[in-house]
């Protein structure tokens, strides 16, 4: 299990930089073009893409930069990444998050 605790701020940014990439692979292979860094991930990348339609692609990809730039302040990392993924994930009935 990630101890989200212990990590720096400069692994937390790595940790969404990944994140970030990883869902700019998908916009980019659901537009017909070459994958930048997941191509060892096809499968992943496939279901993900099949899960989520270009609306919420692109919305969690704008939460992610969005929080991304909370990092630069002296924000609760815990709280951070429980907070991303309330947003990715949204309440029982469908009416929050994306």
């Amino acid at each position: 299990m990630l101890n989200l605790k212990k990590r720096s701020r400069d692994d937390v940014n790595f940790i969404f930089d990944m994140l970030i990439n990883f869902y700019y692979d998908i916009i980019l292979l659901r537009n017909g073009q070459d994958i930048k860094i997941f191509n060892d991930y096809m499968d992943i990348l496939n279901v993900v893409d099949k899960l989520n339609c270009d609306d919420k692609l692109l919305k969690k990809l704008s939460i992610l930069l969005e929080y991304k730039e909370y990092i630069k302040f002296n924000v609760n990392i815990g709280l951070l990444f429980d907070s991303l993924i309330i947003s990715f994930e949204g309440d029982n009935d469908g009416n929050r998050g994306y």
